[in-house]
């Protein structure tokens, strides 16, 4: 498979994400993905039913906003940590939630040691409000931590209107390559565009195009190497086999 020999030729890598990746194994069960946000100024709307992501210290905090009220509204966290060398590792995520003007803000963590903890934040608007959550992960360290977390909104919620139905594919966003391949491209950085294009920072360009929307699986073209990439929002393009090895990090 193209996967392996590309693994095997793969000669370069930031020391300290590589360093951490060799000596600690971080394991982790994903469930499907929801699109986010990195920017504060651009958060990404939540949804109905369960929203899921991973929370990484490597990558830094995720936006959401959602439109709610008037009326009572529960907003339920689920947050389970990473396993570190297959044992239990505790890890605290921060919850903030505000109103666009920023008039009031409530703050909640969740600490989790393997098992899953969760948290409601309860509320009784008098008006409809644009709530954003910011999902604050562990602080930096040179362990990468974390985990899996889900967010569901109950009671008086909805869909935001002006949210355009055709929103760009989630892997359209610019990213940090954290492994470069020999005589293919260098490290650097690649802007991904709608069109199904991207540019590497030395010159080089490519192609990408969507496998598999369920798992969400992308193949990428880079001068006649094809790569099969698993997008993580929020974290980036990794492994399709091991979800903790970026390949493209995602940057703000």
């Amino acid at each position: 498979m193209i996967n392996s020999k590309i693994q095997n030729i793969l000669q370069h890598t930031y020391q300290i994400g590589i360093a951490v990746s060799t000596l600690f194994i971080l394991t982790t069960s994903v469930s499907p993905v929801t699109a986010q946000s990195l920017n504060p100024d651009k958060p990404a709307p939540l949804h109905s039913g369960v929203n899921s992501s991973v929370a990484d210290n490597f990558v830094g905090p995720h936006f959401y906003y959602f439109i709610a009220g008037p009326g009572k509204v529960n907003v339920n966290i689920k947050f389970t940590s990473m396993g570190l060398l297959g044992n239990a590792n505790t890890a605290t995520i921060g919850i903030d939630l505000y109103d666009e003007g920023q008039t009031w803000k409530i703050h909640k963590d969740l600490t989790s040691k393997g098992t899953t903890t969760q948290l409601t934040f309860p509320g009784d608007l008098k008006q409809k409000t644009k709530v954003i959550m910011r999902i604050q992960p562990p602080p930096n360290g040179l362990i990468r931590t974390g985990g899996n977390y889900e967010v569901q909104l109950i009671g008086a919620v909805e869909s935001d209107s002006n949210t355009a139905s055709g929103q760009l594919d989630q892997i359209v966003k610019t990213y940090q390559i954290m492994s470069c391949i020999q005589n293919v491209y260098e490290c650097g950085v690649a802007k991904f565009y709608p069109d199904g294009t991207f540019k590497i920072s030395d010159g080089h360009t490519g192609t990408w195009k969507l496998f598999d929307s369920e798992a969400n699986i992308y193949v990428l073209n880079i001068s006649g190497h094809n790569l099969s990439v698993k997008l993580m929002p929020g974290r980036g393009l990794v492994e399709p086999n091991d979800v903790n090895s970026i390949i493209f990090q995602e940057v703000r």
